[in-house]
Parts: structure tokens; C-alpha cells; sequence
């Protein structure tokens, strides 16, 4: 720990920590300042690339062919529209079909997991056991 020889001399000490303690809070202040700048010019340029984005969608010549597409299945006009419902029918159905498969395998699964589990526990309770044993009948073979 430093000495001392006067009370001014621990004063002025004092004084020239502060002094540094506020250059240094200027320096990451104006640093601060300059990172929040350049974060709120990239946020600006982020959102003026996504507006020319969806400007760039809306404009897009595909969205009403694929409006009119939309409608046309809808309505029934299409030709191949039927093919389609029917096609998307069939997923639906195997979907579901799917779906109550993994089911049932699944309530099966609850069912017998409390039973799985008193095998396993017994078969590593006996393995725990007669470890003894069956070492030195393996070790006896060898």
C-alpha cells in the first residue's frame, strides 16, 4: 500500500484517480456512441432491403399467375383440379391412417414400459448378484 506524506499529497493522489476514472468513462462513452451508430445504420439498411424486398414480391409478374392458379383449383375450373382434391384426399387419409398408427404403438409402449423395466431390474439385480460366480465360471472355461 502506498505512503503518504501529507494530507494534500493523498488528496491530489485522489484527484488524478478521478480525473482518469472520468477520461476513461468519456472514452467508452464516445466509443458506446459510435457503436450505436453503426448498429442503427445497419438496422436502417436491413429494413430498407427488406421493404425493397417485399416491393420487389409484390411487383413480381408470377403472383397472378399464381393467383389465377389458386382460383382456378378452387373453383373447380382447372382440368387438372379434380386430380389434385383426389390426390390430396388420398394424403389426407394415409396421414390419418399414419397418425392412428403411432398411436396405438405408443399406448402399447406405456402399457408395457412398467413391465420392461421389472425384467431388466431383475435380470441386473441377479447379474449384480452372482457376478462372483459367473466370472470365475467364465475364467474357469478360459
Amino acid at each position: 500500500m502506498r505512503r503518504f506524506d501529507s494530507e494534500s499529497d493523498f488528496h491530489d493522489h485522489i484527484i488524478d484517480g478521478l480525473a482518469r476514472l472520468d477520461q476513461g468513462q468519456e472514452g467508452i462513452n464516445s466509443r458506446l456512441d459510435k457503436i450505436n451508430g453503426s448498429v442503427k445504420h445497419l438496422y436502417e439498411r436491413v429494413e430498407g432491403a427488406e421493404k425493397s424486398v417485399l416491393e420487389h414480391q409484390l411487383n413480381c409478374p408470377m403472383n397472378e399467375k399464381v393467383d389465377e392458379l389458386q382460383r382456378s383449383l378452387s373453383e373447380g375450373d382447372h382440368p387438372g383440379s379434380m386430380e389434385v382434391r383426389r390426390q390430396l384426399e388420398e394424403f389426407n387419409k394415409m396421414a390419418e391412417a399414419s397418425r392412428a398408427g403411432k398411436q396405438i404403438s405408443k399406448q402399447w409402449l406405456e402399457h408395457l414400459r412398467p413391465i420392461i423395466t421389472f425384467i431388466v431390474s431383475g435380470l441386473l439385480v441377479l447379474l449384480l448378484l452372482h457376478g462372483n460366480d459367473l466370472l470365475k465360471a467364465l475364467v474357469g472355461r478360459g
